[in-house]
């Protein structure tokens, strides 16, 4: 199953792979700019000379930005679903130059609480065949391509819509983009009041 197609309980099997996707190879800008994006301007990740006077070979990529990567091949897998649980653990470090891959494996597939759960290991490789970093992810899932999630799961977790943005419960979410629920307006506020217009006559003197 290919990164771009929506998991539904119906589809899935123990043992499944999760096709994911390349990341294009890691550069100095891209340090630099994820350094900006997150507030976290570690040397480590940005002064060759810091990093190689700290017995590294030169800069390498923070875990949190790996963590972003896999987790973006997981937000494809998840449309229509339900994020429960994320997490990454680094094995190896990643360079400049690298490119790496980002994979998954559906695990295990339960029925529970009246919701349709999956289980999946996530990896990411480099180009030289090296597992970088591996996780896990537990989502709710919809039972069918046909059908929808109930709204009572479609209100914990990561939410992910089909083609738009996600939300954690209706809020902006972690990885990067903000809510796409929208409330209705509340009484009294300016977007709920209708505008009328009101006819006015001149007082003859």
């Amino acid at each position: 199953m290919s990164a771009s197609t929506k998991l539904d309980f119906e589809s899935l099997y123990k043992g499944m792979p999760l096709e994911g996707l390349s990341i294009p190879a890691l550069t100095r800008a891209t340090l630099a700019r994820f350094a900006g994006a997150i507030d976290d301007y570690n040397p480590l990740h940005l002064d060759d000379k810091v990093a190689t006077a700290s017995g590294k070979a030169s800069v390498f990529a923070p875990g949190h930005l790996i963590m972003a990567y896999v987790g973006r091949v997981v937000e494809m897998w998840l449309h229509g679903a339900s994020l429960r649980h994320y997490s990454l653990r680094m094995s190896k470090l990643v360079w400049p130059g690298d490119v790496l891959t980002c994979r998954g494996l559906v695990v295990d597939k339960m029925h529970e609480n009246g919701e349709f759960v999956i289980d999946a290991n996530v990896w990411a490789d480099n180009q030289r065949g090296e597992t970088v970093a591996k996780g896990r992810f537990i989502a709710v899932v919809p039972e069918s391509k046909a059908k929808k999630m109930p709204r009572t799961s479609a209100k914990q977790g990561v939410v992910y819509q089909q083609g738009s943005k996600h939300s954690i419960a209706g809020k902006p979410s972690a990885m990067g983009a903000s809510s796409t629920r929208t409330k209705a307006a509340p009484q009294g506020s300016a977007a709920s009041k209708k505008t009328t217009k009101k006819k006015t006559t001149k007082k003859k003197r």
